[in-house]
């Protein structure tokens, strides 16, 4: 007699069993490092857009963009699971005999091995860890037998699940478990909107304000290309130095021996918009990147210096820029060492250039006498990556509402190393232009605070500009863009009401 399979209960056997199972893989995850899933993949995913679509992207997603991604690969790992369920169910139902737990537990079994020599096979390499996890950060064995005990979580649910499907909560059929995954994508989708919105609202509502000189180390921005954080095994770690006479191997004491360089600049993301906050300033300290290639050897045929990181991020700068006295190995941020969001143990500074170019847990420096293409301009970003010239308007907020009389108007200018000439403000919409007051900026690498005296002569509603000249005497670029591929460019305003 076959086993009496009830509607979808394949389907719903296999969702359950890959929901334990990634409760296995998460563990896994924090216990020993091993990556997920959704991060091996993340950057598979990420390249099947094209750079116009995921810029796009971001800018609607914002923040939320990570979490949605991440839950979006968790929903199609469980969707895979649900789908192998219900496979093993369609075979099963080919034994004319009552289908008990160990008969399950055979078929299971094969099936929780294919899954894992597909990871060891399949997908470790594809996310760049090799095969059997070679290149992993917790090594060959631990990734192995990590994704064993997690392909064990699976078969052995499967298999309990398939041989009690009556005790197995579920939609009646395979359409309430596209329905449910669907549910929750669409749920998510929404939650985060929501959450962003509210944020905005928030945002508009906090009272306006310059920001401090130096950058606060919690409200310093962090950008990463990952899913999760980076968190470097510094007994594991070694910069390795490759130049034309020797690959010399430093350790953190070794950098912290060389003579100490202390540079204040500010970083900006590409990806940062006009008035964005993806911006900060702060006061780094490291060793020079020059003093360490000399110490190896510079070839004359170098054209570019090649950097690769710690999880597997890569791109390269050109020679002047890497022999010029500011750029910097750092691994002090505002003289405490560097957090792990911000690059630690060591991490590139290239005063001018966006952050793309200022890679974070750096492992290895090389030369190349042609030229290199990095992460982010294989992926259609530019490769030059200089700071276009930009401005905002800090004071007063957005849509605020001021009584008649004096508006404090403020906020800061910025150039990459090409310094602030001059900034402008007009109140009229763009109409006129008068030149505002500028502070000394900390050095020649920082964003310069401005200030503008404005006493509106009647109320009514008020539509402010702000445009700037960096130190060659270049003016801002006044045609909106988005950041891909070049960076931002247009003129950052807002609308104030005078009562």
């Amino acid at each position: 007699m076959r086993s009496a399979a009830r509607p979808g209960s394949g389907w719903w056997a296999g969702a359950e069993a890959a929901l334990l199972a990634t409760v296995a893989l998460g563990a896994a995850r924090f216990l020993v490092g091993v990556s997920t899933p959704p991060e091996l993949l993340a950057d598979a995913v990420i390249a099947l857009f094209p750079p116009a679509v995921f810029s796009a992207t971001l800018d609607v997603l914002g923040v939320i963009a990570k979490p949605l991604l991440t839950f979006a690969l968790l929903a199609g790992q469980t969707a895979l699971g649900a789908l192998v369920g219900a496979a093993a169910t369609g075979l099963l139902s080919l034994i004319d005999e009552p289908v008990d737990f160990s008969r399950a537990s055979g078929l299971a079994a094969l099936l929780g091995l294919v899954g894992w020599l597909a990871a060891l096979f399949v997908l470790l390499p594809v996310g760049g860890e090799g095969f059997f996890g070679l290149n992993s950060p917790p090594g060959p064995i631990l990734t192995m037998f990590s994704y064993l005990g997690v392909a064990a979580v699976y078969a052995a649910s499967l298999a309990w699940f398939l041989a009690h499907p009556e005790r197995v909560p579920r939609p009646a059929n395979r359409r309430g478990v596209v329905l449910a995954l669907g549910a929750g994508v669409a749920g998510s989708v929404l939650a985060g909107f929501g959450l962003r919105s509210f944020g905005s609202l928030a945002g508009a509502a906090r009272a306006a304000r310059l920001p401090s000189p130096i950058t606060p180390i919690p409200g310093f921005y962090v950008v990463y290309k990952n899913l999760f954080p980076v968190d470097v095994d510094l007994t594991r770690w070694s910069l390795t130095v490759e130049g034309s006479e020797r690959t010399n191997h430093f350790n953190l004491a070794d950098l912290r021996a060389m003579p100490v360089t202390n540079v204040v600049s500010t970083l900006t993301c590409i990806s940062n918009p006009i008035g964005g906050d993806l911006i900060g300033t702060a006061r780094w300290t490291g060793v020079r990147l020059g003093d360490l290639l000399q110490l190896v050897g510079l070839s004359s045929s170098t054209t570019n210096v090649i950097f690769r990181a710690w999880d597997d991020y890569a791109d390269s700068i050109p020679i002047d820029r890497a022999l010029h006295p500011t750029t910097l190995l750092a691994y002090e941020m505002d003289g405490e060492p560097l957090r792990p969001e911000h690059g630690a143990p060591l991490r590139l500074l290239v005063p001018g250039l966006y952050g793309i170019k200022n890679v974070k847990w750096i492992t290895n420096i090389s030369q190349t006498d042609h030229g290199f293409v990095g992460y982010w301009p294989a992926r259609g970003w530019t490769d030059t990556a200089n700071v276009q010239t930009q401005s905002q308007i800090d004071v007063p907020a957005d849509r605020s509402v001021h009584p008649l009389g004096p508006i404090a108007t403020a906020g800061i200018a910025f150039a990459g190393d090409r310094g602030i000439s001059r900034v402008e403000v007009s109140v009229d919409g763009g109409k006129t232009w008068r030149a505002a007051q500028l502070t000394r900026p900390l050095t020649s690498l920082t964003w310069t605070v401005w200030s503008f005296s404005w006493r509106p002569s009647a109320p009514g509603q008020y539509r402010l500009f702000v445009r700037a000249v960096d130190g060659s005497g270049a003016a801002q670029i006044a045609i909106p863009a988005d950041p891909i591929p070049d960076g931002a460019t247009g003129y950052d305003s807002i609308t104030v009401r005078v009562v």
